[in-house]
């Protein structure tokens, strides 16, 4: 049996059509993940510790209040935007407690990570992947009183 031209074309359009149909949830979804991921990344700035302990002072009591203006929805917080240098820099490596809250400032409430020594609220996951996802940078020392490990972590 022979199909005709028409027939082909038919076929042709409609799985061209079933095929974007099908693709454009996931192309979505890996768009929209991607988007957040370069605005963070373009959004980065190197640390600088006046800034990073103003945060308090911008944003009042931490989380609480930058739910309740919304804040996360429009912008980084300053913190998770120089983070990221401060990591990769090695700012904190080797420094006693006191350097380190000369530069940081003082520890935030630790809530649930009483395993670390210092916490500091960075800001609400910044890449949108989990409703109520905060990042904290969390800090211990070893015996000699120096920093021995420091992360971001998820909570």
């Amino acid at each position: 049996m022979k199909i005709s031209r028409k027939t082909w074309l038919a076929i042709l359009i409609a799985g061209f059509i079933g095929t974007v149909l099908l693709a454009f949830p996931v192309l979505r979804y890996v768009l929209w993940f991607e988007y957040f991921r370069v605005r963070e990344h373009l959004l980065r700035v190197p640390f600088e510790a006046d800034a990073w302990k103003s945060y308090e002072r911008q944003f009042g009591s931490g989380l609480k209040s930058i739910i309740e203006t919304n804040y996360w929805a429009y912008a980084l917080p300053i913190r998770l935007r120089m983070v990221d240098d401060l990591m990769e820099r090695k700012i904190l490596q080797g420094k006693t407690r006191t350097e380190v809250i000369a530069l940081l400032g003082e520890s935030d409430e630790k809530h649930h990570f009483q395993e670390w020594d210092l916490v500091y609220y960075l800001g609400p996951g910044r890449y949108r992947n989990a409703i109520g996802d905060s990042e904290w940078l969390v800090i211990r020392f070893n015996s000699d009183g120096r920093v021995s490990e420091h992360r971001v972590i998820h909570d």
